[in-house]
């Protein structure tokens, strides 16, 4: 992890924060979350998400537009891949190296046939064919210039056991048998039924599937902080990179909106999943289930 990048980062955050909460002046974003369940236009029961339906927000011209959460992804991982690794970790102030550090260790040492749904760049699928290099790893990427970037570390680090499918994860099913099943950040975006169901269809028996995704913490004095923290992300983004602005405005409201860890629960115990479990992670800043088939 680049500590630098990160300690940067966070020394920028906590400037921003005292001044801010000392000068009484904390800026208020155009489109909040607090905006947003205010309207009773834009209200919409945890179940309606979890059935893929539309999603009410405002786009940038705060026109309430409705919009299904697959769109999200399309609308936030759009011409940034350049900078995600980056974004990754000053944005989790350096978590997300933590975090996969968890994933990591839930993984069975026998796992053999590996399967990452949303690899992104390929920091996780690197990680994974890096700790067992007799498995094998295939990632799942819709984004085209995610996938290039993901390729270009396998071979730079002259990975031979990883490959890459493009497609939309929750569509993709393959015919071998896996493992285990991964997925980091990407729970709050799909149709978590269809995710499931299809996971359960690739799994072996026994395998296992852990989903990692980002959560709004229920704790007073964690929910402040993270209210306050992405708005610092918001500024933080129209400083450095614009490019994320998208992502920054409206991940608050949709963690808000999706409810997936309930989703995700009931979905597991419909497809007949055994042993899950639930890990909150700090700050009830995230959440780590894991689940077998």
């Amino acid at each position: 992890m680049r500590t630098s990048s990160v300690t940067e980062f966070s020394n920028s955050w906590l400037n921003w924060a005292s001044n801010n909460f000392v000068q009484n002046r904390l800026p208020e974003p155009a489109n909040t979350v607090d905006e947003w369940s205010a309207s009773d236009d834009t209200a919409m029961e945890p179940d309606e998400m979890s059935r893929g339906a539309s999603v009410p927000v405002k786009d940038e011209g705060s026109c309430p537009v409705n919009r299904r959460r697959e769109e999200f992804a399309e609308r936030f991982f759009s011409g940034n891949a350049e900078s995600y690794d980056h974004i990754a970790r000053v944005s989790t102030l350096g978590l997300d190296w933590w975090w996969k550090r968890k994933i990591l260790r839930k993984i069975p040492n026998t796992a053999y046939r590996i399967l990452e749904q949303a690899s992104g760049t390929g920091i996780l699928t690197c990680k994974i064919a890096r700790l067992s290099p007799k498995c094998r790893v295939t990632g799942v990427e819709l984004h085209d210039e995610y996938l290039n970037i993901a390729r270009e570390k396998v071979g730079d680090l002259e990975l031979s056991n990883v490959e890459f499918i493009r497609g939309r994860a929750e569509d993709v099913i393959l015919k071998e048998e896996f493992d285990c099943i991964v997925s980091d950040y990407l729970a709050k975006y799909v149709d978590i039924d269809l995710l499931v169901a299809h996971a359960w269809t690739m799994l072996r028996k026994g395998g296992l599937l852990i989903v990692h995704e980002l959560t709004r913490p229920s704790r007073p004095l964690f929910l402040l902080l993270w209210n306050v923290h992405f708005k610092f992300l918001k500024t933080y983004g129209n400083w450095k990179h614009p490019e994320w602005n998208s992502a920054f405005n409206d991940v608050p409201f949709l963690l808000t909106r999706t409810q997936w860890l309930d989703e995700l629960t009931r979905a597991l115990r419909a497809n007949r999943f055994s042993d899950i479990e639930i890990e909150n992670q700090i700050f009830g800043a995230s959440a780590i289930v894991s689940a077998r088939k």
